[in-house]
């Protein structure tokens, strides 16, 4: 039993634990515990997620040791100080897991001996799971809650666009960080819109801009399409939108605002704008991870074209994706493009298609959203408590006010007769009503349908792809972004890598691509 091969895993969440020696005292427990099992830590066998949250299962780290683990077959169990450093989440636990089960690997926490591979070990691994998800939600909770406050102050609370910086005014124990003018690049951010209106493309901006020796996020030329972001980005004007909501900014206006609506409008005139709803519905898989097969780090676009046939008098709309054709020093790609009818069967085809889902593991889901549904009923419950409470308050009030009326003791209020007022109030009372009993409608149709929903789940499993090929572009986009982890068009042909859990439930025969991951800032990862 002590002739054991292990591997260690270390993780920490922010960023700002990168710098700590969080991982390394992580490392030093784990360390610890194996010697004194007697067991030894296979040759590089050290796996590590620094500032990655444990809630997500596409981590660098965790996605080696499956590989590892399903390539080695002395490895037997994957060594944490506590179980939420593999994963924060009762899904995402068990996905991680199951995954390691299928190779005869266990996860063993240090801190948790009652969490082993018998069948009470594996439920209390689950409860801890879903225990360690729950602290992580609401910590995420209150992060957001300080960031919403910080915008309602005027603060942005992101990172600053090129024009600014985000400075620190308090201390490194209890910052404070602002955002101020960077007045090594705000010059060049305010010519643009004067010289866009005196004719000059956002490609000759670019170009303008590279020749004074401005600096674009790759370090290189600044692309056009940062230069229209710009233009078109009211945080230049003071003002920023921040979940939904605008503020006005504490930080000054870099642009005019006159001068960027001239730019604006003509921008839309001459059609170079391409943030409009009306253009996303339009190429909706550009908001894939899509990326040149060559250029890697340049993203697939699209375009579309019209072609007029005069024998019957029909004008078809043709699209095309294919690659945004420049970088560096605007060098042209020599990838040709794919129209959109081919790109969705190649989706279809190489996506959807190998993905196999047996029907063990669809029931193992499946009981999971039960699990989940079951946890929820009882908040659900108590809210729908709170308005039906709310709805006998609003009666009561009602009624307070028709006899108020009647008494004659509701006042005039500036310039509002008592009918005025009265029939204001009610008015406010019946809107506030009326919302309350939709919002009690959803909750009972969502409590009835749920059953009906999932009872579909395990028969959608296995018609995934005809289900995929019926449903409308952005109803696929959003599972594409689910299920893969880039894409990228190589000669007309898709080269596809998918996400763990789904990596791992391909058809025999079917590979991740050994493509390097893209983050969203366009750089490779190995």
């Amino acid at each position: 039993m002590n002739d054991i091969t292990v591997l260690t895993y270390e993780r920490v969440s922010t960023e700002d634990q990168t710098v700590t020696k969080s991982c390394d005292d992580q490392k030093t427990v784990n360390d610890r515990f194996i010697a004194s099992q007697g067991w030894k830590v296979a040759e590089n066998g050290d796996y590590r997620d620094e500032g990655i949250s444990g809630s997500t299962i596409d981590r660098p780290g965790v996605q080696d040791i499956l590989i590892r683990c399903g390539e080695d077959k002395t490895i037997k169990a994957i060594v944490v100080t506590e179980s939420d450093r593999i994963a924060r989440g009762n899904l995402a636990y068990l996905f991680i897991r199951e995954a390691l089960k299928k190779y005869g690997v266990k996860i063993v926490a240090v801190t948790q001996p009652m969490i082993d591979d018998s069948d009470e070990g594996e439920m209390i691994g689950e409860i801890m799971g879903a225990v360690n998800g729950f602290l992580g939600k609401i910590t995420r909770r209150k992060s957001m809650r300080a960031l919403d406050e910080k915008a309602a102050r005027g603060w942005w609370p992101g990172k600053a666009p090129i024009g600014y910086k985000n400075v620190n005014i308090g201390t490194e124990e209890k910052p404070d960080r602002i955002i101020e003018v960077d007045e090594d690049f705000a010059p060049y951010v305010r010519q643009i819109p004067s010289w866009y209106n005196q004719g000059y493309s956002y490609q000759d901006i670019a170009d303008k801009l590279h020749g004074q020796g401005l600096i674009g996020k790759l370090n290189g030329k600044v692309s056009p399409e940062e230069v229209r972001k710009i233009i078109f980005n009211d945080f230049y004007l003071g003002e920023f939108l921040w979940r939904g909501k605008k503020y006005k900014a504490n930080h000054p206006p870099l642009l005019r605002y006159l001068e960027v609506h001239k730019a604006r409008s003509r921008s839309k005139e001459k059609g170079h704008t391409h943030s409009t709803k009306e253009l996303k519905d339009k190429f909706p898989y550009k908001k894939l991870d899509f990326y040149c097969f060559d250029c890697k780090d340049l993203r697939i676009t699209a375009e579309s074209k019209t072609k007029h046939y005069p024998r019957t008098n029909r004008t078809v709309e043709y699209t095309f994706y294919h690659c945004t054709k420049s970088k560096g020093g605007w060098s042209k790609c020599t990838q040709p493009s794919i129209n959109k009818e081919d790109l969705i069967v190649q989706l279809a085809q190489k996506v959807v298609l190998p993905i196999e889902v047996d029907e063990e593991l669809a029931e193992f889901i499946f009981e999971e959203m039960n699990n989940q549904y079951t946890h929820n009923k009882e908040e659900q419950a108590q809210f729908s408590h709170s308005i039906n409470r709310r709805l006998g308050q609003i009666d009561i009030e009602l009624q307070n006010l028709m006899e108020m009326r009647i008494a004659g003791k509701i006042l005039p209020i500036g310039n509002k007769t008592p009918d005025e007022v009265y029939e204001e109030y009610v008015g406010k009372k019946e809107f506030e009503r009326k919302n309350l009993l939709s919002t009690k409608l959803k909750l009972e149709n969502n409590s009835l349908e749920w059953r009906k929903k999932a009872s579909n789940f395990l028969t959608d499993c296995q018609d995934a792809t005809n289900k995929f090929l019926k449903a409308e572009d952005e109803k696929k986009v959003k599972f594409l972004r689910r299920i893969t982890s880039n894409l990228f068009l190589n000669n007309k042909e898709l080269v596809v890598t998918h996400q763990f859990p789904f990596s791992y439930l391909l058809k025999e025969g079917s590979h991740p691509s050994v493509l390097p991951r893209v983050d969203s800032n366009h750089e490779p990862r190995s």
